[in-house]
C-alpha cells in the first residue's frame, strides 16, 4: 500500500484542491492481489488504489469514455509524421494541444534501440542489444534462421515432441542472428493513408480449439502496428473465425 502511495504521488496522479460547490465526492477503494509464479509460490502482494467509478454520471463526473494510455503504436506515429517534414506543422499543432514535446535532436539509441537518422528517413535496429544476448547465452557463433516459430504447425500442449529449453528459448536467439541487420524503417512519403490487412488460422490451437487473429497497419508503406494471437472465443466455422478477425482490426483502426 506504501508502495502504491508512493507511485501516486510520484506520478502527479492527482493533486488536492477545495471541493467545487454542489458536488460530491468520488471514494476510493483499495484492491488486493497476489501473484504467483509457474510453480505456484507467492511471488508478490500486489495492492492498487482506485476510485469507485460505478459513483459516477456521464457527462457530470467524466467525459472520457477510456483511460490514455502509452502505446507503441502511438510511438510509431510519432516517429512517422518526423520524417515527413509536410506533415509536421500540422501534426504539432493537433499534438501540442494535449501534450508537451520535446525535441531531443540527433540521438544514435532509445530504449536499447540503435536509431540512424537521415533527412527523410529514420531506421530503428536493435543490433547491440542483439549481440550482449548472444554473449550472455554464450550463441555467438549459433546458425541463423529465418523465423521465430517452426511453420505450418499448429499450437498443442502435448505432441509428444522433445521438451523446449525455456531458460535459453534458443530458435528465437537463433532468428535474431539471422535478422540483426534488420530493423523498422520510417521514410518520408507524399501521402499519409492508412491501410490495414488482417488473417486468420481456424482452429490454430488443438487444445482448446481457438483459432489465431493477425493484423497489420500501414501509414504509407511505413508499419505502424500488428499482432498475432490466439482468440478469445471458440469460433464454430472458419467463417466466424474471419469475422472476429475483422472485429479484432477494425477496433485498433479505431
Amino acid at each position: 500500500m506504501k508502495d502504491e502511495l508512493s507511485t501516486i504521488e510520484k506520478n502527479s496522479t492527482w493533486e488536492l484542491v477545495d471541493l467545487p460547490y454542489g458536488k460530491k465526492t468520488i471514494g476510493l477503494k483499495w484492491v488486493y492481489k497476489v501473484k504467483y509464479s509457474d510453480d505456484g509460490l507467492i511471488q508478490k502482494h500486489k495492492a492498487r488504489l482506485v476510485a469507485k467509478g460505478y459513483s459516477q454520471q456521464p457527462g457530470v463526473d467524466f467525459s472520457e469514455t477510456y483511460a490514455h494510455v502509452a502505446r507503441m503504436e502511438t510511438i510509431h506515429d510519432l516517429i512517422y509524421f518526423g520524417t515527413n517534414k509536410a506533415m509536421v506543422a500540422e501534426f504539432k499543432n493537433q499534438m501540442m494541444k494535449e501534450f508537451e514535446m520535446t525535441d531531443l535532436g540527433l540521438i544514435k539509441y532509445f530504449l536499447g534501440i540503435q536509431v540512424k537518422q537521415s533527412p527523410g528517413r529514420i531506421f530503428l535496429s536493435q543490433e547491440k542489444y542483439i549481440e550482449d544476448l548472444f554473449k550472455k547465452f554464450n550463441m555467438s557463433q549459433c546458425k541463423p534462421l529465418s523465423t521465430p516459430m517452426a511453420l505450418n504447425e499448429n499450437f498443442q500442449v502435448n505432441d509428444d515432441g522433445e521438451k523446449a529449453d525455456s531458460t535459453t528459448a534458443k530458435r528465437i536467439l537463433r532468428y535474431l542472428k539471422g535478422t540483426k541487420t534488420q530493423g523498422i524503417e520510417f521514410k518520408k512519403e507524399s501521402e499519409c493513408k492508412l491501410v490495414g490487412y488482417t488473417d486468420s488460422d481456424w482452429v490454430g490451437s488443438i487444445d482448446d480449439r481457438k483459432s489465431i487473429s493477425g493484423y497489420i497497419f500501414c501509414l504509407g508503406s511505413n508499419v505502424i502496428s500488428w499482432s498475432s494471437r490466439k482468440q478469445k472465443f471458440v469460433a464454430l466455422s472458419s467463417a466466424e473465425v474471419e469475422y472476429i478477425a475483422c472485429t479484432n482490426a477494425a477496433c485498433e483502426a479505431v
